[in-house]
C-alpha cells in the first residue's frame, strides 16, 4: 500500500489531536490514573498483529489503535498520579 502526503498529513493530525486530548484529560483528572488489565486483554483489544501484517493503517484504524493504547497507559500528568520511579514528562 502506497501512502500519500495528504494521508500522512491527515493521520498526523489525528495523532496530534488524540495526544492533545489525552494530555488535557489527564491534567484535568478526568480518567483514572491507571486501569490494570491483563496483557492478553490489551493484546486482544489493540489487535496489533492485524495492524503489523495488514495493509497499512487507515485513519479509522489509527483512531482505534490510539484510543485502545492510551486507555491502557498510566496518566502521568493526572493530579492524583504518585510516581516514584518515572518523572512526569515535560510537554
Amino acid at each position: 500500500m502506497k501512502s500519500t502526503a495528504s494521508e500522512l498529513k491527515a493521520i498526523s493530525k489525528i495523532v496530534l489531536d488524540k495526544l492533545s486530548d489525552y494530555l488535557s484529560e489527564s491534567q484535568e483528572g478526568a480518567p483514572k490514573v491507571l486501569i490494570q488489565r491483563p496483557p492478553s486483554a490489551i493484546d486482544k483489544q489493540l489487535n496489533l498483529e492485524e495492524h503489523i501484517r495488514g495493509n497499512g493503517l487507515t485513519q479509522e484504524k489509527v483512531i482505534s489503535l490510539l484510543e485502545g493504547y492510551l486507555d491502557n497507559t498510566q496518566h502521568l500528568h493526572h493530579p492524583h498520579y504518585m510516581g516514584h520511579q518515572a518523572a512526569v514528562p515535560n510537554v
